[in-house]
């Protein structure tokens, strides 16, 4: 359908203007269905959002309103004030939604109120469910409270660590939770003055699949809080799984008999003023932030080299199992028929066969292997070799075994560690088209789109670092099934880079997400993202919330579908055109907030004799690097999958000399490729499929 709507494209009356009628049914279908979602949009946002925030004094806050449909079309703006006076006005934008961005200087808790306003100033009346309140800390101890414990009530003990001091805030971990009920229970606890934290839009409307997911909602949540500087270091809560997620580094869990303890009030103190030391004494904003967002720590006296040219990684990577001597660890995602895996299983073998130890790692479903009788031909070859053990993890042995979860949660992380001294955590499957250069391959107007290289990227470690890679294969392979086995010791150092692992959970966690919200938030001049997926709303925040600081930030992308330079797409399958147009769409906002949007082309190359000498491809890189002094590589997309669902890697290099020698390289990308631009002739004109594919296509898909 999408195929011959795209045909469509270009058939125009003698005037120029006239759209074939297919194309007219398109846009107003269109019309029609941003009609309906902006309907429910505002009523997702009466039950789900308006809830309240909570940071630390001085950071970037943003609030929000959205108005019903109706006042939509009257309304030119929104007006936010709280009792200490006006915030500020913001313009609505065409689903009806206007958002504030301030620095959050006074302490205290304010009440937001948001009012409607037409474009000569009246007043359209005042928000329905408002803007919420803000709780902005200082240096108080403050303590989460799970709703939950309403139902049994509030215990009074709550009301005297107040008065002594500290901060209350209350989690609302369930989807749903509508906060004026739980608002009206609080007042009448005499609490009715404390934030009520819920989930961003995203979360909210998360498909759950039957996953309990309040404890990683209480994780982030609290972790992000913490990242901001407030002291939280406490939580009450009756849910024994939301106790064990809570018990991060520096966190403790309350029962209702502590409340009692007549010390309590002293030990949340301390534990705020050794909080507050701690981000005194952290080498930078940034290196706090990724502490308390992911629970890791920087590991110095690393060298790391992060690659986008495919074919460079592609000699890297079998230069570095050629030269194995003892162990080669190897997990992927997808395992694939093609040259480049030829080359890797020759490698794989011939390592066995002068004796390394090799482990290969695969995920079940993506790589075909024991899902439903079905088994990779690859897979079988290698595990047929001696000294080779391989491994498919999640099978899926029968029907009976089929459940939501286990297609949600696959392990989605590629991972190489030789010898225990050398290691790449990259975006990278083994395929042709993530390790082929665009200079290897012949391309003409008439090549598949399947044929033509992508945009990749990985970091190559040396040193301490990598041992906590191989440990993280150990882990992932025992809970395979595999045997466990002695890891290499940890190498001295290599180099002078500070890194840090950050490893993603599947439902455990949010940490892959919570890293890159932390790299946004400390960015202070410029941030590149290099990514092809739908922005997760949580990250979407952090973006517009480092343009209103005044951060240039710029998204290099590609195109689903391989396009020519003139635009046109290659020839290829139809679910890649209506993924190209769900994912720009999903981009317009951050485009209308600031957001510089790249389409990368090629090197231009005499192999290329497709129009313009160069293609606009897809882009399957993982990376933010920020003010030239932090990079972040590996497998974790900025979508909902991977903040979810999914088992991520990714490395956080904190140096200097590495961002600018990769800012450098995305500079020229960035000089070479298509800004987009919602006034070009041939961007406008995909309007109507962008927003017909995003309404179309299955949430399920990226949640």
């Amino acid at each position: 359908m999408l195929a011959d709507l795209s045909r469509q494209r270009g058939a125009r009356g003698e005037d120029g203007e006239e759209l074939g009628a297919l194309e007219r049914a398109v846009r107003w279908l269109g019309g029609a269905l941003g009609e309906m979602g902006r309907a429910r949009e505002a009523l997702d946002f009466l039950t789900t959002r308006g809830f309240d925030q909570v940071v630390g004094q001085g950071e970037s806050v943003e609030i929000e309103a959205l108005l019903d449909p109706l006042r939509t079309r009257l309304a030119r703006s929104i007006r936010f004030t709280s009792h200490d006076g006006d915030l500020g006005q913001a313009t609505l934008d065409e689903r009806g939604r206007a958002r504030l961005d301030f620095s959050a200087t006074q302490a205290g808790v304010f009440e937001i109120k948001a009012q409607a306003l037409t474009e000569s100033g009246t007043g359209l009346g005042e928000v329905t469910g408002g803007a919420g309140r803000l709780m902005v800390v200082a240096e108080e101890p403050v303590m989460a409270i799970d709703l939950a414990l309403l139902d049994t009530g509030l215990p009074e003990a709550l009301l005297e660590l107040q008065r002594g001091g500290v901060g209350l805030v209350f989690l609302a971990l369930t989807p749903g939770v509508v906060r004026e009920q739980a608002r009206t229970a609080l007042t009448a606890a005499g609490l009715g003055n404390a934030p009520i934290l819920g989930l961003d839009a995203a979360t909210a409307k998360l498909p759950t699949l039957g996953v309990d997911f309040r404890a990683v909602f209480a994780r982030t949540l609290i972790r992000r809080m913490r990242a901001t500087g407030v002291a939280l270091v406490g939580l009450v809560t009756p849910d024994v799984a939301t106790m064990a997620s809570a018990q991060d580094r520096h966190m403790r869990v309350i029962d209702e008999a502590a409340l009692a303890d007549s010390t309590l009030l002293a030990q949340l103190a301390e534990a705020a003023r050794a909080f507050h030391e701690r981000c005194r004494l952290a080498p930078s904003e940034l290196s706090f932030r990724l502490d308390e967002a992911t629970a890791t720590q920087t590991v110095s006296g690393n060298t790391c080299v992060v690659e986008l040219d495919n074919g460079a990684a592609r000699r890297a990577v079998l230069r570095a199992i050629d030269e194995a001597r003892d162990e080669v660890l190897l997990s992927v995602y997808i395992l694939e028929e093609g040259r480049f895996t030829d080359e890797l299983s020759y490698a794989l073998v011939d390592a066995a066969r002068r004796g390394v130890k090799v482990r290969v790692l695969v995920d079940a479903l993506f790589s075909r292997q024991d899902v439903l009788g079905v088994q990779n031909p690859i897979v079988a070859g290698l595990a047929a070799e001696p000294g080779l053990q391989i491994l498919a993890r999640n099978p899926i042995l029968s029907l009976d075994s089929l459940d939501p979860l286990l297609l949600k949660e696959r392990d989605h992380r590629k991972l190489l560690v030789v010898d225990g001294f050398r290691a790449f955590v990259s975006g990278r499957n083994a395929g042709d088209a993530y390790y082929t250069g665009f200079s290897e391959v012949p391309i003409t107007d008439f090549t598949a789109h399947e044929h033509i290289p992508w945009l990749d990227a990985h970091v190559e470690l040396l040193g301490p670092l990598t041992h906590e890679v191989a440990a993280s294969f150990r882990e992932a392979f025992i809970e395979a099934g595999g045997p466990d086995f002695e890891l290499a010791p940890a190498p001295a150092p290599q180099g002078q880079a500070k890194a840090r692992l950050v490893i993603h959970r599947g439902v455990g966690d949010a940490n892959a997400m919570a890293a890159y919200e932390a790299i946004l938030d400390s960015a202070r001049d410029h941030v590149f993202i290099l990514n092809d997926f739908p922005v997760v709303d949580t990250l979407a925040a952090a973006v517009r919330r480092a343009i209103a600081r005044g951060v240039s930030v710029t998204l290099l992308t590609g195109s689903a579908l391989t396009r020519r330079l003139d635009g046109s797409f290659f020839r290829g399958p139809l679910h890649r055109e209506a993924f190209e147009y769900m994912t720009k769409n999903r981009l317009l906002p951050l485009l209308a907030a600031g957001l510089q949007i790249i389409e990368v082309v090629s090197p231009p190359d005499a192999r290329v004799l497709a129009r313009g000498g160069a293609v606009r491809p897809y882009v399957h890189a993982k990376l933010m690097s920020a003010d030239g002094r932090v990079v972040s590589v590996g497998s974790a997309n900025l979508d909902v999958t991977a903040s979810y669902w999914e088992q991520e890697a990714i490395v956080v290099v904190e140096d200097e000399e590495v961002a600018q020698r990769l800012e450098a390289e995305l500079e020229i990308w960035r000089s070479r490729g298509v800004r987009l631009d919602p006034e070009d002739e041939t961007f406008a004109a995909e309007a109507p499929l962008r927003e017909l594919a995003s309404r179309l296509w299955p949430n399920s898909l990226y949640s």
